[in-house]
């Protein structure tokens, strides 16, 4: 009860008109501060000053069934220090879909629902290198986002958001593609998901995509 009632005041210091209102309310109760009003008093505070817990990435990995990529740690742009990339496996990406597909895991605390309703990518750099297996686009399976070949911060609004119950994980699967011509385009990124009580994120990574150049469109129609 102690630290809780400590969280409080602390939340309090920072609401002043929260704090009048308690000011008049213990005027106006006299004498009659039980234990049960103090109890009833902190949870309405609680409520109404947002007590709730930032949600926490659970999982962010490829589904090894749905895609032809695979998670490995290589050379940041092939020349420089290792790093957590995707990458297409050139054995599997010739019978699974050449983009990868990942799949979402995130752990509600709370004891309400929480919506998932952006998702936001922070690319750092993009670079290129030879290599990459061309592939034409295919449609998403749950949420997809097709990637711009730029620096700074793309943001995909979900619709409709994703909900994820109360003291439970949710997951739901992100296909990323993009509408360059280029392969072995690279974006070195992390990939951030806002809730409705905070966001979770990944750990910086590389991702490799490919997309189907003029010549392979020719090649593969021969």
């Amino acid at each position: 009860m102690t630290n809780r009632v400590e969280k409080i005041i602390q939340k309090v210091k920072n609401h002043p008109v929260i704090a009048l209102v308690i000011v008049a309310c213990i005027a106006i109760a006299g004498l009659e501060s039980t234990t049960s009003s103090i109890t009833k008093l902190v949870e309405s505070i609680s409520y109404y000053t947002g007590s709730k817990e930032v949600p926490k990435l659970v999982q962010f990995a490829v589904v090894k069934n749905k895609t032809g990529y695979r998670e490995t740690e290589e050379p940041k742009f092939a020349a420089g220090p290792m790093i957590k990339s995707y990458m297409p496996d050139i054995y599997i990406s010739k019978v699974l879909p050449s983009y990868p597909v990942f799949q979402v895991s995130i752990e509600n605390p709370n004891d309400k629902d929480i919506l998932v309703t952006d998702i936001k990518y922070h690319v750092s750099d993009i670079g290129q290198v030879l290599g990459g297996a061309p592939g034409a686009l295919q449609s998403a399976y749950q949420y997809d986002y097709v990637l711009s070949y730029r620096k700074g911060t793309q943001t995909q609004q979900l619709v409709p958001p994703f909900k994820i119950p109360p003291k439970s994980v949710g997951a739901f699967e992100l296909v990323l593609t993009t509408e360059e011509e280029d392969i072995g385009l690279i974006w070195i990124m992390t990939i951030e998901f806002v809730t409705s009580t905070g966001a979770a994120s990944t750990d910086e990574f590389q991702l490799l995509l490919s997309g189907n150049p003029p010549w392979a469109q020719r090649m593969f129609n021969k």
